[in-house]
């Protein structure tokens, strides 16, 4: 289990246009949905797992309404993801979290291996770095990077944060890029 100052938020507000229906309800092998088992996955690792949906939230809710995480409806979730993003950072502050984990719901191999890999060093900002060289969610952001998270715009999500930061952790997380 992750620290006790330790969050994880999932960003699932999104309106899967291209997709053509809500990416968190596809479905895995297993049966769960994807935000289910983002959220199982975030589960194993710490007590503090919250949800941010948007578009569609009512018909998403349900998908997880057994599980023990929180949900958040963020009403701006057209503006894209930054929107979340700033959620996040305001709910981190106003639990006194000393670091955030922010995920998406559509990573279909996110582990809870890949959570704790993220949350070993709770101080320094640390990406998901994948197999074909890029680097992104999830995404561990420590406390004196939550005002940064205020700074998100549009859809651009944290990549102003990562690309900005000088001395940015990298863990490994080889299959991230797919979805």
């Amino acid at each position: 289990m992750l620290g006790k100052a330790i969050g994880i938020v999932i960003l699932a507000a999104g309106q899967s246009s291209r997709l053509g229906q809500p990416k968190q309800l596809v479905r895995k092998p297993n049966g769960d949905t994807l935000l289910a088992a983002a959220v199982k996955a975030g589960l194993k690792v710490s007590e503090r797992v919250h949800v941010i949906l948007g578009a569609k939230a009512a018909e998403i809710q349900p998908s997880i309404q057994d599980l023990p995480c929180k949900v958040l409806i963020n009403s701006h979730w057209r503006e894209g993801m930054a929107s979340s993003v700033r959620a996040s950072g305001q709910l981190a502050e106003a639990h006194s979290w000393d670091a955030l984990i922010l995920t998406v719901c559509d990573q279909v191999f996110l582990s809870e291996e890949t959570l704790l890999n993220l949350s070993k060093n709770p101080k320094k900002l640390t990406a998901s770095r994948y197999s074909n060289g890029h680097q992104g969610t999830p995404v561990l952001v420590p406390k004196t990077h939550f005002r940064l998270l205020a700074m998100a715009k549009g859809d651009q999500g944290l990549r102003h944060i990562l690309k900005e930061s000088k001395d940015l952790n990298q863990v490994p997380f080889p299959n991230g890029h797919i979805d």
